[in-house]
C-alpha cells in the first residue's frame, strides 16, 4: 500500500495544499517545511482509498478536521484558565496559559 500511495499524483491540488498549509501556520499550528512534505501522504492515501490515482480537493478533508480540533482544544483551555482566575487560583490559571502557549 505504501508503494501505491507514492504513485498518487497530487500535483493538481498543489496550490490549494500550499494555501492550506499557510492557513494552518497563520492559525498558530507549527508546521515545518519537512512536515509539510510528509503531510502530503494522507492526501495521497485518501485518494487511493477512494479509488483515484489523482488527488483532488476533497482529499484535504483531514486538514479541516485537524484545524477544528486544534481550535476546540485552545478554546477549552482558555475557558478553564478563565474559570480558575475567577476562582482565585492564579497559579493553576497560569499553568494552563503556559500549556496553551505550547500549542501556539
Amino acid at each position: 500500500m505504501q508503494d501505491a500511495v507514492n504513485s498518487i499524483n497530487i500535483s493538481e491540488i498543489a496550490s490549494v495544499y500550499i494555501e492550506t498549509i499557510g492557513k494552518m501556520r497563520r492559525a498558530g499550528i507549527a508546521i515545518s517545511d519537512r512536515r509539510a512534505v510528509k503531510l502530503q501522504r494522507p492526501i495521497a492515501a485518501s485518494a487511493l482509498i477512494c479509488g483515484r490515482s489523482i488527488a483532488d480537493v476533497t482529499d484535504l478533508w483531514i486538514y479541516r478536521q485537524a484545524a477544528l480540533l486544534y481550535r476546540a482544544r485552545l478554546s477549552s483551555h482558555r475557558k478553564a484558565a478563565e474559570m480558575h482566575c475567577l476562582a482565585g487560583d492564579f497559579d493553576l490559571a497560569l499553568a494552563i496559559y503556559h500549556e496553551m502557549a505550547l500549542y501556539l
